[in-house]
């Protein structure tokens, strides 16, 4: 015969028509469950984030690199041609061209070029270096 009414039991009886209870404590489970929930949603989100920027960080430094190799290329294709040394900024480097002789005795007088950049926001450095013939100047 089921039984109804208040208990002082720590067990609800089950209005199903057989004598099994269940705990009244199982709501402080569910919350236990949605804070373990929402600490791993916002862990993630954290863990995200932190991730964007990182890769954010690296698509600049990449974009820094490509830039500098190309202006590096350019100023040694095209730069001055004078053993004088040359220098100026653009609006992300500032940078320096070289020109010296390297005292061979060819048929050919071989010149040292290098050139040098600073990155204006990171301050990384970049460097290269050729060789190829002198400037005019050297026919006196």
């Amino acid at each position: 015969m089921l039984e109804f009414g208040i208990s002082s039991s720590p067990c609800v009886r089950v209005l199903c028509g057989c004598d099994q209870t269940r705990p009244t404590s199982q709501a402080g489970y569910a919350l236990v469950d949605a804070m373990v929930a929402l600490l791993m949603l916002s862990l993630t989100l954290i863990f995200g984030l932190r991730a964007a920027g990182e890769a954010r960080h690296a698509a600049d430094q990449a974009s820094e690199a490509r830039r500098a190799q190309a202006l590096m290329a350019g100023l040694l294709n095209r730069g001055p041609r004078t053993f004088s040394d040359s220098s100026g900024t653009t609006d992300a480097f500032s940078w320096s061209l070289q020109t010296r002789g390297t005292g061979a005795d060819q048929p050919v007088a071989i010149c040292h070029r290098a050139v040098a950049l600073t990155g204006l926001a990171s301050h990384r450095v970049y460097r290269a270096a050729t060789l190829e013939t002198c400037p005019v100047e050297t026919a006196g």
